[in-house]
């Protein structure tokens, strides 16, 4: 196993972080997706990155929307909304 490379990058709009093995950057690799919790950032889960990058997986965190670098995208009143709309809204963001 090489270096971890922790990427900032932009998926289809979206900021995420991008954690691979070096060695393996531009090999194909089973990919996990990993959505942060409720009221947290995707910078608190890369410990978890971290471990599923040793066992060989490419792991995208992206911010969901109203969170991290994308905190302003939703106004006061649809920061109140259930935790299920902000999901939709952020799966269709890469559509």
């Amino acid at each position: 196993m090489g270096l971890l490379v922790i990427d900032e990058s932009n998926v289809a709009g979206i900021p995420a972080l991008i954690v691979v093995d070096q060695e393996k950057i531009n090999a194909p690799l089973p990919l996990v997706i990993f959505w942060h919790g409720w009221t947290s950032g995707k910078e608190s889960y890369l410990r978890f990155a971290y471990l599923a990058a040793k066992e060989g997986f490419r792991v995208v965190i992206p911010d969901a929307t109203g969170h991290g670098e994308r905190l302003e995208e939703l106004t006061e009143q649809e920061e109140n909304l259930a935790f299920g709309r902000v999901s939709c809204k952020t799966s269709e963001k890469r559509k």
